[in-house]
């Protein structure tokens, strides 16, 4: 948990191909540590969608390889947006990706009358 939470932004490239089939676990340990994501995947996928909605990183495609340069090269002097999406991430992991409420929404399938 310490090598994949250490830097400032966790970098998250998922191809097209296993869209909708998994989603790369790592986000939830980069959510947890209040980390910003930096996903290089595409618009229509879990990742994507978790970022848009909870403002707490940024998404590139692989297309965009200049873009996503740019943008580190612009945080590299600038920290507060990678404070601010931090601050989003950890917030989305409370909300939405704790053990408790994973537990009961396990509870919710299996008990359902």
């Amino acid at each position: 948990p310490f090598s994949l939470t250490s830097g400032d932004l966790a970098l998250i490239p998922l191809k097209e191909e296993v869209v909708g089939y998994c989603v790369p676990g790592k986000i939830y340990d980069a959510l947890a540590a209040g980390l910003p994501l930096l996903a290089i995947a595409p618009k229509d996928c879990e990742i994507s969608k978790i970022i848009e909605v909870h403002d707490c990183g940024w998404r590139f495609s692989r297309s965009e390889n200049h873009a996503a340069a740019d943008l580190l090269q612009s945080l590299s002097g600038d920290h507060s947006q990678i404070l601010c999406k931090g601050k989003n991430a950890r917030a989305c992991f409370d909300k939405y990706f704790t053990r408790e409420r994973a537990i009961r929404e396990y509870e919710s399938v299996f008990f359902e009358s």
